[in-house]
């Protein structure tokens, strides 16, 4: 069986970011809270959430043994991001280019709509009030990030127009149940 070769780049998804301008999070679950009390005694308390880039030590050695591998042979992602790396790893050879959509869980645009969908993240009315609400903070946000040296300060527009953008493109789409 082939395995991941050492590679530093994936200890850039160890840690929780910083900043999330892409809202892309949900509630933070246990599996108990997913399949009920007891599914599995000794992994009732696993959170569902981003973890580290290794993974659960004890899933890993469940799914090991349901197939006959050692644990050091099962991969368990942490989310989109990590899978996706892994098949690019092993897909793409250097030098190679690959044009990927961002995963994403929009938020509900009202309190009425998080209501009905059960998201316990404020809306973005909730969160924003408004365009310009929205706006400010993301031009704060891109500020914050060019004095931690994170963005060059010449981007900070470049920033905010793609904020505005997906602000229109939010506020013209049709919700489900709408």
């Amino acid at each position: 069986m082939g395995k991941f070769s050492s590679n530093e780049i994936i200890s850039l998804i160890g840690p929780t970011p910083r900043y999330d301008l892409g809202e892309s999070v949900g509630p933070d679950l246990s599996l108990n809270d997913v399949l009920g009390s007891d599914p599995e005694a000794s992994l009732g308390d696993l959170a569902l959430g981003y973890g580290t880039a290794q993974g659960d030590p004890r899933l890993r050695a469940l799914i090991a043994n349901a197939h006959g591998v050692s644990a050091d042979d099962v991969v368990v992602t942490v989310g989109g991001m990590h899978a996706l790396f892994l098949v690019a790893f092993v897909v793409c050879d250097p030098g190679d280019e690959a044009v990927v959509a961002s995963p994403m869980f929009p938020l509900a645009r009202t309190a009425a709509q998080r209501e009905r969908s059960k998201d316990p993240r404020p809306a973005i009315a909730e969160r924003y009030g408004s365009r310009e609400d929205y706006l400010a903070r993301a031009r704060r946000e891109a500020a914050g990030m060019v004095t931690e040296r994170f963005l060059l300060a010449g981007d900070i527009d470049a920033v905010v127009e793609r904020a505005a953008a997906l602000w229109e493109l939010i506020h013209t789409q049709t919700s489900p149940g709408e």
